[in-house]
């Protein structure tokens, strides 16, 4: 290699190759909606008679403007069972005071100061019909919910929460999901 093309060639090395080694540190990869990406969860609960569930799992983002007021913004998640005789329903609802329009990754922790299911609150709020403990529904009692990824129509995280019924009887549940919206 003649010697005058030698500098000018490691000059550019020297710029091009720490820009190809950190061109991507730091950025998390947008997750991208596609055909091959269903939801889905599969969740376990403890106890006298332990059940494992799983189907497929959809979430809804809304959010609520206030005048006077502050802005609240509230995601939906639903289990849904696909299997025959539909043996269990379940929802779950994260709502919190924001100031933009969509919830973050995160933990949100089960609210106890619902004062009634009209208004929005901080927290999370979830029932669950299961048929194999009976007719009552089961509602969330303490736990959280830890949203590890969103967006592009994508929400992945776990669950881990105890939930009792008007009996007083309890179950913890436990598990992962990935919702589609």
């Amino acid at each position: 290699m003649p010697r005058f093309l030698v500098k000018p060639f490691k000059i550019g090395l020297l710029v091009l190759l720490p820009l190809v080694l950190i061109s991507n540190h730091g950025e998390e990869i947008p997750l991208e909606k596609s055909e091959s990406l269903h939801g889905a969860y599969h969740i376990h609960t403890l106890g006298d008679s332990p059940i494992d569930f799983s189907g497929s799992a959809v979430y809804e983002n809304a959010f609520a403007k206030n005048i006077n007021g502050p802005s609240w913004s509230t995601l939906t998640i639903k289990f849904e069972d696909n299997s025959v005789g539909n043996q269990y329903a379940m929802e779950l609802f994260i709502s919190k005071k924001v100031s933009s329009e969509e919830l973050s990754t995160g933990t949100y922790k089960v609210s106890r100061d619902i004062k009634g299911f009209v208004g929005n609150f901080n927290g999370v709020f979830g029932y669950a019909n299961l048929k194999k403990l009976g007719e009552l529904p089961y509602f969330t009692k303490q736990g959280a919910i830890h949203i590890s990824r969103i967006g592009n129509g994508f929400l992945e995280g776990s669950m881990e929460m105890l939930m009792n019924n008007t009996e007083g009887e309890e179950i913890s549940l436990y598990g992962h999901f990935r919702a589609t919206q």
